[in-house]
């Protein structure tokens, strides 16, 4: 099976719906999202990087795409960043590691985590660290994924909370 389709994938279903109803994607009998023709995808990959690393392997075995786009929200580090600005990702970048994945569209860059950031000082620290615009819990896990497989990768993602705001207790409940 060659390479034909495009894969675009969220950690929650509140990301990925917006891309379904723009798309209008159909929802498969296996729990994913597509077009007719079965040129674009859509998929939850989960939450953090374990659950996402699982699932987009599979996904990228499954489907053998062309290209993965992931696509949500992601924490701002950048002060020039507000609620709600978009920033197309160049760099991912694992916090763990320290590897940094490129990808061949957009400039931004996006430091990925395995546990939520929550407050101003803890943006502050990851931003002077590894210079990012933003932070996530996925990015880098897809961007891993995607180079392994020989898969062309891109990222999206919107602002939730700006670097000067502290995310509420319900959201850190949610993220923990």
């Amino acid at each position: 099976m060659g390479q034909t389709c495009t894969l675009i994938v969220a950690a929650m279903p509140l990301e990925l719906t917006p891309v379904v109803r723009r798309l209008k994607l159909k929802r498969t009998a296996d729990q994913r999202y597509a077009d007719a023709a079965g040129a674009v995808h859509a998929a939850v990959v989960g939450v953090g990087p374990k659950r996402c690393a699982l699932a987009i392997e599979a996904l990228i075995k499954q489907l053998n795409p062309s290209r993965v786009i992931m696509a949500g929200l992601a924490g701002g580090l950048n002060p020039r960043l507000q609620a709600g600005d978009v920033i197309t990702v160049g760099d991912a970048i694992d916090a763990v590691t320290g590897e940094r994945f490129r990808s061949d569209a957009g400039a931004g860059t996006v430091v990925s985590v395995t546990q939520g950031v929550f407050t101003v000082e803890a943006k502050a620290a990851l931003r002077q660290q590894h210079h990012a615009d933003a932070v996530d819990m996925e990015t880098a896990t897809v961007a891993c994924a995607c180079e392994r497989a020989g898969v062309h990768w891109q990222a999206v993602r919107a602002i939730s909370d700006p670097a000067d705001m502290a995310l509420p207790p319900h959201i850190t409940r949610m993220l923990s």
